[in-house]
């Protein structure tokens, strides 16, 4: 059986995230700080979620950059913040990824963003990129208010597809990411873009390949 649908987890697997390092080297943060900042926003989002509150990608990444600046013995500008947590919604896709939908569409496999941010804005990206009659549907967070990788999100997904989980391809450049979907029932496909490594204290992703090239060849072969 093929994958009936390849659900996308946006960000640094069909949206490039490093424009994002320059508008941190712009306030004057190391160039390491742009992992940093999207690991702690992931933390503190998940973290919440774990002990019954949930908060917006916007505001928990807000939070995690305003305390990044402070650490760095810098007085942090909340505008400052505002326009580099905007520069999500300004990135570019990588040279991949219109090649993937479009031969995923041309299969007849269907296409779907899963996004921690709202997803207007996920829109927006694919609408910048060329890429919005390529993706089906756009589905956030926002809508079970709980984090990847709790597994409300990815069951809301299949439910919305009118899909099982077992039917359903999840690809993320996030082995966590990877895992909350492996554990919700979806067959987990790592991405592993600039010699990204699985997690060995995780079970293995159930693919792994180094270029969404190799996704679209795969697809139909896909047996989850």
């Amino acid at each position: 059986m093929r994958a009936a649908a390849v659900v996308f987890d946006p960000f640094g697997t069909l949206f490039d995230l490093e424009p994002l390092r320059e508008r941190l080297l712009a306030l004057g943060l190391p160039s390491r700080e742009l992992e940093v900042w999207l690991a702690r926003t992931a933390r503190d989002g998940i973290a919440l979620c774990a002990s019954g509150t949930f908060k917006p990608f916007q505001e928990i990444a807000s939070s995690a950059l305003l305390t990044l600046i402070a650490e760095q013995g810098k007085r942090p500008q909340h505008e400052q913040v505002a326009e580099v947590v905007s520069g999500v919604y300004a990135l570019a896709a990588f040279k991949d990824a219109k090649v993937a939908l479009d031969q995923l569409k041309v299969a007849n496999t269907r296409r779907v963003l899963l996004t921690l941010e709202a997803k207007e804005g996920a829109q927006t990206l694919l609408a910048r990129a060329g890429m919005e009659g390529l993706v089906e549907e756009v589905e956030s967070i926002d809508q079970t208010r709980r984090w990847m990788p709790f597994p409300e999100p990815y069951r809301h997904v299949a439910l919305s597809l009118g899909l099982q989980p077992q039917q359903i391809a999840f690809v993320s450049t996030a082995p966590w990411d990877v895992q909350g979907a492996r554990a919700a029932g979806m067959y987990g496909v790592l991405l592993q873009r600039k010699g990204g490594h699985h997690q060995p204290a995780m079970p293995p992703p159930d693919l792994t390949i180094a270029s969404l090239a190799e996704l679209a060849q795969v697809a139909g072969t896909i047996d989850p």
